[in-house]
């Protein structure tokens, strides 16, 4: 049997690289590798809102006009006046315009002394209690027109005794005052210093009332005793 022979491939010569790579491939790109593309946020365009303002009105201020009343001719009726005599001067005496009274309660008194309005003459006598000691006497006194200045006249007189009721003048009572106005009403004690010896035993008499239009030359507002008789 003939056999063919065959060489064996000759292998091929396997050529090493005669160094490394000294370096890894480097990879050049046009942006840093790192940082990652930064997006701008797309803004919408807004709306402009335009807000106008209202015109700023100035408050015209108009003068208030001047009401002018009209004055109405009121016809005044005066006013009557009151009737003279009054009626509380019932019980009164009168000579021409001049009006007296001369019984006087005690009740009566001492209203008027608790009234201030009431023109008064002497009244502190009473207040004080001087005519619990001393006899007094009263009168109430008023003019039409009015006096400048009174004078009045009167007589203190006493009893006897108890069981005699005949008067005997102790003495007499020169009282003078100042003025009223026209018809104006006063009260006015006749106050002397003739002591009392038991209660209620001596009484005054008006003898005269002078109501005066001319000055006075005396001092008034004063009571003048003169005793006459003491027993």
């Amino acid at each position: 049997m003939a056999y063919g022979a065959t060489s064996k491939p000759t292998p091929k010569p396997t050529s090493k690289p005669t160094s490394k790579p000294t370096s890894k491939p480097t990879i050049a790109s046009t942006s840093a590798a790192t940082s990652k593309p930064t997006t701008k946020a797309s803004v919408k365009p807004s709306t402009t809102v335009t807000v106008t303002k209202k015109p700023v009105v100035k408050k015209v201020i108009t003068p208030k006009k001047k009401i002018v009343y009209k004055k109405k001719n009121v016809k005044v009726t005066p006013s009557k006046s009151p009737a003279w005599p009054p009626k509380s001067f019932e019980g009164w005496k009168s000579v021409e315009d001049v009006y007296w009274k001369t019984s006087i309660s005690q009740n009566e008194q001492n209203g008027i002394l608790s009234n201030r309005s009431q023109k008064t003459f002497f009244s502190e006598q009473m207040k004080d209690k001087t005519c619990t000691k001393f006899a007094c006497g009263v009168i109430q006194l008023a003019a039409t027109d009015g006096c400048r200045w009174w004078q009045i006249d009167s007589l203190l007189s006493r009893p006897t005794s108890s069981t005699d009721q005949t008067p005997i003048v102790l003495g007499s009572i020169r009282t003078l005052i100042s003025s009223t106005k026209a018809r104006e009403r006063a009260t006015v004690w006749l106050v002397s210093t003739e002591p009392l010896k038991f209660s209620d035993d001596t009484f005054t008499k008006v003898t005269d009332i002078y109501c005066n239009h001319m000055p006075s030359t005396e001092k008034l507002n004063i009571n003048i005793y003169t005793p006459i008789n003491t027993q």
